[in-house]
C-alpha cells in the first residue's frame, strides 16, 4: 500500500497562486498538510481578489494560507516573498515557480519591451524568488523546487518567441540549480503543464485555433488545472529523489523529457576533420535512435572515450 504523501509541519510558497494552475498547486499543498503562501498581483490597490479567494478557501478548509502581493519581476520582491514566508512560518520547505503572462507577437515585430516583461516574470522572476529560498533551504539542508517551464520551450509555436525563449532559460537554470543543491538535500525540477486557462486564452495565434480544433476538442475536457496538481505535488514532496529532470502533464498523461543526444560519428582525427567528413556522415550525426541521455559532463565525456578508436 502506497504511503499517503503528506506536508505536515512544512511551509510552501506558490507564486502565482490566485488562479489556474497556481490555485490547484496551492490547495492540493495544503489539503496535505502544509501551511502555504499564496502569492500573486492584487485585483486592486487594496488587495483582495484571487488571492483572497485562494486563502479563505484553503483557511475554510482547516488548513493554514497567508497572502502575499508582491510581484516576482525584481530581486527585491523576490526576496520580500521570502522574508515574508520565514517571518511568518519560520522556514521554507517547498517554493512553486509558477507565475507567468503571455505577450504575443510574431518574431520579426516582436518589441524590445514585450521580450523585457516575458523574461522578467519567467525566467528572471523564478530567479528572483529561487535565490533567496534556495539559500535558506540549503541552510535547512532541505527543499524542494519545482519550476513551471513550457512544451513551446521545447514544440515551438508561432508568435511565442518571447514565452519560448523564457522557458527555455527556466530549463536550463533548473538544471543548473539542482546541480549546486543536491549536496545539501535541495532537489529542483521543472514541469511543463497543459492546462485551459487564461494563459490559454491569450494565446490566440492566427491559424492555431482552426489547425488543432479538433485536438483540443478531444482533450480540453482533461486539461483543467487539477489534473497537473498531482505531478507538481509528487515532485514538491520529500518522496520525490529526482533532481534536474524536466516533466510534461497534459490530459492527465505524465511523462519524462530527456535531453537525447545522438550517438553521432567520431572522427578518427579530430584535427583532420572536414566539411566534407561532416556531410559524408550526417545520417549517422544525425540518428537519434539508439541515442542516450547524458545527466552530467562525465557522461558526456566517457561515452567519447569508450568509442575512441584504438590504436
Amino acid at each position: 500500500m502506497q504511503q499517503s504523501i503528506r506536508f505536515d509541519g512544512q511551509v510552501a510558497i506558490v507564486t502565482g497562486a490566485g488562479r489556474g494552475l497556481g490555485r490547484a498547486f496551492a490547495l492540493d499543498l495544503a489539503r496535505r498538510g502544509a501551511s502555504v503562501v499564496v502569492n500573486g498581483r492584487p485585483v486592486t490597490e487594496g488587495g483582495g481578489g484571487e488571492v483572497e479567494a485562494t486563502v479563505s478557501e484553503i483557511c475554510t478548509a482547516d488548513s493554514v494560507a497567508v497572502a502575499n502581493y508582491a510581484s516576482v519581476d525584481t530581486l527585491e520582491n523576490g526576496q520580500s516573498i521570502v522574508d515574508a514566508a520565514i517571518e511568518r512560518f519560520g522556514r521554507i520547505d517547498v517554493l512553486i515557480n509558477n507565475a507567468g503572462f503571455l505577450r504575443n507577437g510574431a518574431f520579426e515585430d516582436l518589441a524590445r519591451a514585450d521580450l523585457d516583461a516575458v523574461l522578467s516574470v519567467h525566467l528572471l522572476g523564478a530567479f528572483h524568488v529561487s535565490q533567496p529560498a534556495f539559500r535558506h533551504m540549503k541552510t535547512q539542508g532541505y527543499g524542494r523546487i519545482v519550476n513551471m517551464t513550457s512544451t513551446t520551450a521545447l514544440i515551438a509555436l508561432p508568435g511565442l518567441s518571447n514565452y519560448a525563449a523564457a522557458k527555455g532559460g527556466v530549463s536550463a537554470l533548473t538544471r543548473a540549480m539542482a546541480a549546486e543543491g543536491m549536496a545539501s538535500g535541495v532537489f529542483t525540477n521543472a514541469v511543463a503543464p497543459s492546462a485551459i486557462g487564461k494563459m490559454q486564452a491569450q494565446s490566440a495565434i492566427p491559424g492555431f485555433k482552426e489547425a488543432f480544433q479538433g485536438l483540443r476538442e478531444k482533450l480540453w475536457p482533461r486539461m483543467q488545472p487539477e489534473t497537473v496538481a498531482p505531478l507538481v505535488t509528487y515532485l514538491a514532496s520529500s518522496e520525490c529523489q529526482e533532481n534536474g529532470a524536466s516533466y510534461v502533464a497534459c490530459a492527465g498523461r505524465f511523462a519524462r523529457v530527456g535531453m537525447m543526444f545522438a550517438r553521432g560519428w567520431i572522427a578518427p582525427d579530430a584535427e583532420a576533420a572536414t566539411a566534407e567528413d561532416i556531410q559524408a556522415n550526417m545520417a549517422a550525426i544525425s540518428d537519434v535512435a539508439g541515442g542516450f541521455e547524458p545527466r552530467t559532463l562525465a557522461d558526456l565525456y566517457s561515452d567519447i572515450i569508450e568509442r575512441l578508436p584504438r590504436s
